[in-house]
């Protein structure tokens, strides 16, 4: 895993990269969760619809950060039932712009999550095709 810039303050990256590549600060740890780094695994997924988060959790690789871009403030894209998939799959952490649910199970588990607020109600079972691995812009 590259863990090269783990140990760098965020903000002198934000001072290095601009704030075109710099998370909204709107999306941060909802709980005090250890600092992640990694490549990271991007995807695109619709309102209501985390399909695309399950298909990055099974082919990004260990180590990676999974980046979601989803903008939806209705329903959660993850819980404590993926985030347990994702971290048996080596899955660094997830960066979501959007909701989590179940974050005391989360919490408990040790699993780096920032996302912008918790939700209890999870994504509707509609199922919509997106991307993944391809240029996004979560929180920008």
């Amino acid at each position: 895993m590259d863990t090269a810039f783990k140990d760098v303050p965020p903000t002198t990256l934000a001072d290095l990269l601009g704030r075109e590549q710099v998370m909204d600060i709107g999306i941060r740890p909802l709980w005090d969760a250890p600092r992640i780094a990694g490549p990271a695994y991007t995807v695109r997924c619709l309102p209501g619809d985390n399909l695309m988060l399950h298909a990055a959790i099974h082919r990004a690789d260990p180590g990676s950060v999974i980046v979601v871009e989803s903008g939806d403030l209705d329903y959660a894209l993850a819980g404590g039932n993926v985030c347990a998939v994702a971290r048996r799959r080596g899955v660094a952490g997830f960066v979501l712009d959007g909701l989590v649910r179940d974050l005391g199970e989360v919490r408990e588990a040790g699993f780096p999550v920032f996302a912008r607020v918790s939700s209890p109600f999870p994504a509707p079972r509609t199922r919509a095709a997106r991307s993944v691995s391809r240029p996004g812009s979560a929180g920008c």
